[in-house]
């Protein structure tokens, strides 16, 4: 069994997502990516291999504004990967106005806290078998203004 960590980094198409996925690879992990557009997931990976020389493992795509995307991701995952030694979540926003989502709930609260809350309980079973293995929830202080 090899001992490179097999990481998830959510929200990796942006900001801090982006940077950590760059720093994990140059670490040597198997680095999956997850983002809400095809095309800036593929932008990612090309200029993340062009940096560290090494392509991430692969991607995965939802958009947290939908429950039943994240679902599906996480469906997808467990159907990928025989092993997860950190799931990232990252994937956040911060939204000026109140906006709804398809599932009737408030866009912060479903993207920020509902969705990667959905998507850890979908792969904790997975985590659990990767152990040792960790969750890792990145935070703002956007709450504060």
């Amino acid at each position: 069994m090899s001992d490179t960590k097999t990481i998830l980094v959510t929200g990796a198409t942006d900001g801090i997502g982006t940077e950590t996925a760059k720093r994990l690879l140059e670490e040597g992990a198997d680095v999956y990516l997850h983002g809400r557009s095809d095309e800036k997931l593929a932008r990612t990976a090309e200029a993340l291999e062009k940096e560290t020389g090494k392509a991430p493992a692969g991607t995965f795509r939802a958009n947290y504004a939908s429950l039943s995307e994240v679902k599906q991701m996480a469906d997808a995952i467990l159907a990928r990967l025989d092993r997860l030694h950190v799931l990232l979540n990252n994937a956040g926003v911060f939204m000026n106005e109140r906006v709804e989502t398809e599932d009737g709930n408030e866009a912060t609260f479903q993207i920020n806290h509902l969705a990667p809350f959905a998507l850890t309980l979908k792969l904790l079973p997975l985590l659990k078998a990767s152990a040792p293995s960790r969750i890792v929830n990145v935070a703002s202080m956007a709450h504060q203004r």
